[in-house]
Order: structure tokens, then C-alpha cells, then sequence
């Protein structure tokens, strides 16, 4: 079979490419334009894992694995480490984030790595377009909602919290910021007192999701309170 020109120029393309997305994840990374929250998904898995990332993962994905290839969207997906470690499960995952240096971090490791069933979009969420999202088998809606609570107020971050679980037709991972966390924002979280935990299990049951996990604790560089990670499923 004959090569064209063309063929042979976009190969090379490619490769420079994939070349220069290394370069600049490999700045980005290692001279601190990024937050980097979670180790590299495609590195040897580390022994110290600050965040507990994947603890984390295998917690969450216990209370899933009965999902065949679920589709997963991943509410800010930061680097994407939890969307690419759903993507491995072989759905289609999607990552937002309305940060783009972290994006550009991800999609680096998106295109370096090969990873045909991951996509990342740049969008700051609110109430206005949250309804415009897709339904996925699974939403992951991890350290957002007090974030949410901070820009939106309580009343539009409860209601966005609502819609967003409309859209999880088998289940949702979610954490949040506690009002026990003795922070700067806790205290916009006092409408969860006396107990954050029992505040969320109430608010999943209300969206509609018929058994609460709690598959785990825990902790973050914010304070020694660790935040409880639960997987509600329909």
C-alpha cells in the first residue's frame, strides 16, 4: 500500500506533539504551576499517598463494581486521577473543571497515555447551566458542594446538588467540606449542625437514592477532621 505524503506529515505531527504535551505537563508539575493533589494514575502506584487517592478509589469503586463499563462524570475532575481511574473500567468518562492549568495537565496525560474513552471540558458550573449535563451511570461529586455553598449560597448549592443527582441514573460518590472542619467557610455550613454525615445521608435519601454507604473517613490537610465518603446508589 502506498503512503501519502499527508499520512507520513500528520505521523510526525503527532509525534511532536505528544512530544511538547510531555514537556509542558513535565514543567507544569514539577516547577508548581499546578496543585498537585493526586499522584499520576499511570505511574507506579506510591506507598505514601498524602491524599489517599486511591484508598479512596477502591473504597468508592467497591460499592460500584457491579456496573459493567460504567459512564462517569466526574464534577471537578482537578487532574483527573478518579476519571481516568473510571475510565480503566472501560466507560466513557468525562472530567470538568473550570480551572485550566489542571485540565491542560490532564488532557496531556489523556493524549500521552492513549486514552480514547476520557474527555475534559473547561466550565465553571452554576445554577444556570448545571441542568445542561448529561445522565451518566455514575456522578462523582467529591470536596465541591462547600465550594458551591461559598459562591452560590445555601439554598442554589442544595438545589444544584439536587439536579446534579438527577442526572446519576445507578449511583453517586460524594463528599464535602463539614461544618465541624473549624475553617474559614465552616461556618457557612452550620445549616448541616449537628452532624454533617447525618446532614448528607438525609439529603441523599430526599434526591431519591435508596441505599446510603458510608465506604469511608478520610482525612485532609485542612483540619483533623476527616470527611466521610459515601456511595448512594438508586
Amino acid at each position: 500500500m502506498k503512503i501519502k505524503f499527508r499520512d507520513i506529515g500528520n505521523i510526525l505531527l503527532d509525534r511532536i506533539s505528544i512530544l511538547a504535551l510531555r514537556g509542558r505537563k513535565f514543567l507544569q508539575v514539577n516547577f508548581g504551576l499546578t496543585h498537585n493533589y493526586h499522584p499520576d494514575p499511570f505511574k507506579k502506584r506510591l506507598k505514601h499517598d498524602p491524599r489517599a487517592s486511591y484508598q479512596r478509589f477502591d473504597a468508592m469503586f467497591s460499592a460500584l463494581s457491579d456496573i459493567d463499563k460504567p459512564s462517569v462524570i466526574d464534577i471537578g475532575c482537578h487532574q483527573g486521577f478518579f476519571t481516568f481511574k473510571f475510565a480503566e473500567k472501560g466507560g466513557i468518562c468525562m472530567g470538568f473543571d473550570n480551572d485550566r492549568a489542571e485540565l491542560l495537565v490532564a488532557r496531556a496525560r489523556s493524549s500521552i497515555n492513549k486514552v480514547n474513552n476520557v474527555a475534559f471540558l473547561e466550565m465553571y458550573i452554576n445554577p444556570k447551566n448545571i441542568t445542561s449535563f448529561p445522565n451518566a451511570d455514575i456522578v462523582v461529586f467529591m470536596s465541591v458542594f462547600h465550594h458551591w455553598v461559598r459562591y452560590f449560597g445555601k439554598d442554589d448549592a442544595i438545589e444544584m446538588f439536587r439536579i446534579l443527582s438527577e442526572k446519576a441514573i445507578e449511583g453517586i460518590v460524594f463528599d464535602s467540606g463539614q461544618f465541624e472542619e473549624n475553617t474559614s467557610w465552616s461556618p457557612l455550613l452550620d445549616f448541616m449542625s449537628p452532624s454533617s454525615t447525618n446532614w448528607i445521608e438525609k439529603q441523599l435519601k430526599k434526591f431519591g437514592f435508596k441505599k446510603i454507604t458510608k465506604v469511608g473517613e478520610f482525612e485532609t490537610s485542612l483540619s483533623n477532621i476527616p470527611r466521610t465518603l459515601f456511595v448512594a446508589r438508586r
